[in-house]
């Protein structure tokens, strides 16, 4: 499952897609998925040329799920950039369409036997593309796809987590580092029912408590505590909420819960409960949630970035 799509347009007038690419932009955010569309016209190439390495140098994401591409490209025809792609490994679906010469593409379709390409008259391309895109976006509707893409996010999401508190906790006092320390141990162990020894040798050196951060029994709610009482203790409050908001509390899905449920469940009965609600709008809202939860935290990290230069500036 995937929460941006990448397009590649390949068309010498960039007036004559605007519009469109406007639109498709609109269909994919409608279910959480954000459009990466590249374009090129070949106008601007240099001798009208570029090779397809040349071209992909270009995408904003090189996990292509789509080509648009247009027959007439001044002195040569979509065809030949086609080829190419096809002979780079390159197996997405590509649109090949024209506004004038519908007849002469698909001649030239049959004859260079390309697979894989579908074609369109240009007044329908938008329409095709929707269609095409929302097969793909169906396939993704799967238990497999959905967990891959959770343990994924989440798990990048807390190692950028680690790396704040690593930042954060070499700005504390000795006195600040004994009241988190404390806070954070009796926190913990209320929820705990034995196999207390590794919380206990949590101790001043940050080193320790990354070992512990890996651990299982400092979950995810566990590790955002500890942020937001390092936070408190350097007098950042303005930073509490958006430790709070990285789950997604504000969101539909909590992603860290449903991280856990996805990981502990048997495929089956967690299919029968997407397939209960809407999977559509399940996968819309989950892609909404992991966009929200990584949006905070770039924000996050940008402002402890800039916070901690300035007491590294202070200690000066």
């Amino acid at each position: 499952m995937k929460k941006h799509y990448s397009i590649l347009w390949i068309d010498d007038e960039p007036d004559s897609i605007r519009t469109s690419r406007r639109d498709l932009t609109a269909h994919l955010r409608k279910v959480g998925v954000i459009a990466e569309i590249t374009y090129s016209n070949p106008l601007t190439w240099t001798n009208g040329f570029k090779t397809v390495p040349e071209i992909m140098n270009c995408v904003s994401n090189p996990e292509l799920d789509m080509v648009l591409m247009d027959y007439n490209l001044g002195d040569k025809h979509g065809s030949d950039i086609i080829a190419e792609l096809r002979q780079t490994d390159i197996y997405v679906p590509i649109i090949y369409y024209s506004q004038q010469h519908y007849d002469e593409l698909k001649e030239s379709l049959l004859k260079d036997d390309v697979d894989g390409v579908f074609i369109s008259p240009r007044p329908e391309l938008e329409a095709k593309a929707k269609k095409i895109l929302d097969s793909l976006l169906k396939r993704e509707h799967r238990v497999r796809r959905m967990r891959g893409l959770l343990l994924s996010d989440t798990s990048e999401l807390e190692s950028q987590g680690a790396s704040i508190a690593e930042r954060c906790w070499k700005f504390l006092t000795p006195e600040q580092k004994d009241t988190v320390q404390k806070k954070f141990k009796k926190h913990v162990l209320k929820s705990l029912k034995g196999n207390t020894s590794q919380i206990n040798n949590f101790d001043y050196e940050f080193d320790t408590v990354l070992e512990i951060w890996e651990t299982r029994i400092f979950d995810a709610s566990k590790r955002g505590y500890l942020l937001q009482k390092i936070f408190e203790q350097l007098g950042w409050d303005e930073h509490l909420l958006n430790v709070k908001n990285l789950c997604g509390n504000e969101q539909p899905i909590h992603i860290f819960s449903k991280r856990n449920e996805f990981a502990h469940q048997t495929e089956e009965k967690l299919q029968t409960s997407i397939d209960s609600i809407s999977d559509i709008d399940f996968s819309k809202e989950l892609r909404e949630s992991l966009h929200t939860a990584e949006k905070n935290m770039k924000d996050l990290i940008n402002r402890i970035n800039a916070e901690g230069d300035q007491l590294v500036k202070e200690e000066k």
